[in-house]
This record gives C-alpha cells, structure tokens and sequence, in this order.
C-alpha cells in the first residue's frame, strides 16, 4: 500500500485474515493532520466504502484499509491527500489486474464541509456534519444521518436514506429511497429508482407542484397542506401550498408514500 501524505503523522499495520476457507490480507493506516475551520473536503476510492463522522477536535482523523488477495497486491493501491481550503483525498488502483480495494474512515472537526464522496462496489455513510454533498456509488447503499445541507445521491442496487438534510436529487435501482425536503430549489427536485419504494417527508410550509408515478405499487399523500391531489392507482399528482417548484418521484415495482410535517 503506498500512500503519499503532504504533512501528518500515520500508522500502518499489517494483517491476515481468514475468510471463508481462504487468506486476505489488510493494511491498516491510520492518519492525524490539521486542517482549517471552515474548509471542504472530498473523498474518493474503488472497491471500498467511505464512512464520514464529526468530532469534537481541530484535527482531521483518516483511517485507511487496504484489502487484497495478496501481500504483494497491497502494493496496488495508492492514496494521496493533498490539503489547501479543499482537502482531496483519492485512492487510486495503480494495476487494473489488481484484487484490491480500500475503505476510508473519515473523522472531522465541526466546522468542516464535505462535497463529493464518490466510490464503487463500497457504502458511504454520513453522520452529522454539514455541507452541500454529492455521493456517488455502485452496489452499495447511500446513509445520510443529522446531516445539515443538500444531498444529491446516485448509487445502483442500493438503497438512499437521507435525515436531518434536503434530498434534492436520488437516483437507484432495486433499492428504496426515503429522505426529507424541507426546501425545493429552482431547478426542482427528482428521486428515481426501480425495484424499490420511495418514502418522503415535506415541510408542510413548501410551495411545490408534486408529480409521482410507479407501477406495480401504489401512490399515497397524507398530512396538511396539499390540495388538488389526483391519485390513479400507480400515479398522482398534488399540489402542495401555492404550487411552485417541482418534486418528481418514480419508481418501478415499489409504492410512494408522500406525507406532510412541521419542522
């Protein structure tokens, strides 16, 4: 495993383990670095997943594990973190034959943003914090929790759960979507999966034009403030408020469930 730090102190540790009948073995890195109030960060791997978290501290915390079929396969992946008022960190395969990947666990002081996470066959999940945050996956499940911003999620045969946030834009297939908006920006907001059910709760406040449609499943609205809702088996539409900007919800083989609260 190589790993090229600007600054910073890290571990590392090596480890074998048994799984199923076969070896694998793990490197284990961990690094401790500053990094600015008020800064963003980025984070991207392959194979892997990213786990994000807050902490009462002034420094970034990153634990990097490395998960090969081989010692010497270790070797074929590269982590480089480069720091500024955005912090990229980015794991790279440097051989395409290579039966490796790398999980990210990333602890950071309040105060600091995260933008894009972005990874394959790996999860992301996100506890507390704050940011305008982009996550991006394959073959895992997106996990916002008491996250304060906007989140735009797109991952495949995974589910998207997004609290404490808006949900402005999801995208899956063969997994459910459920999150909050408690705002709808100007270009409005869409959630989209197949093989899977979309639950979603409003700001009953919101003035917003709401558009559902599934097959194999049904559309429900429940709570205050809507008006002219038109429901027909697997789509409807109401009207939330004075009407204004778009929510779009579809789903293939999965119902809608849309209800009404106050913040």
């Amino acid at each position: 495993m190589k790993h090229i730090f600007s600054s910073g102190f890290f571990f590392t540790a090596l480890l074998l383990t048994a799984m199923a009948g076969c070896s694998q073995y793990v490197s284990v890195t961990t690094e401790t670095r500053s990094i600015p109030v008020n800064s963003t960060v980025e984070v991207s791997t392959f194979n892997g997943s990213i786990t994000v978290e807050w902490y009462e501290g002034s420094d970034l915390f990153l634990e990097i594990t490395t998960s090969a079929n081989s010692e010497n396969e270790l070797e074929e992946a590269e982590v480089n973190i480069t720091a500024d008022i955005l912090t990229i960190i980015e794991a790279h395969k440097l051989n395409d034959d290579a039966n490796v990947g790398v999980s990210l666990l990333l602890r950071l002081p309040h105060g600091v943003e995260i933008a894009e996470l972005h990874t394959s066959n790996g999860r992301i999940t996100v506890s507390g914090g704050s940011g305008s945050a982009q996550a991006i996956t394959s073959n895992g499940s997106i996990s916002f929790e008491n996250f304060s911003g906007s989140v735009r999620a797109e991952t495949s045969n995974g589910s998207i759960t997004v609290s404490g946030s808006d949900l402005v834009y999801a995208r899956s297939s063969n997994g459910s979507i459920t999150g909050e908006i408690m705002s709808v920006p100007p270009e409005g907001i869409e959630l989209r999966t197949s093989n899977g059910a979309i639950n979603v709760e409003l700001d009953s406040s919101l003035d917003a034009d709401i558009e559902m449609d599934t097959s194999n499943g049904s559309v429900s609205v429940t709570g205050e403030g809507f008006r002219n809702v038109i429901i027909d088996d697997s789509d409807g539409s109401a009207i939330l408020g004075a009407g204004g900007n778009s929510i779009t919800l579809r789903t293939s083989n999965g119902s809608i469930r849309v209800k009404t609260v106050t913040p």
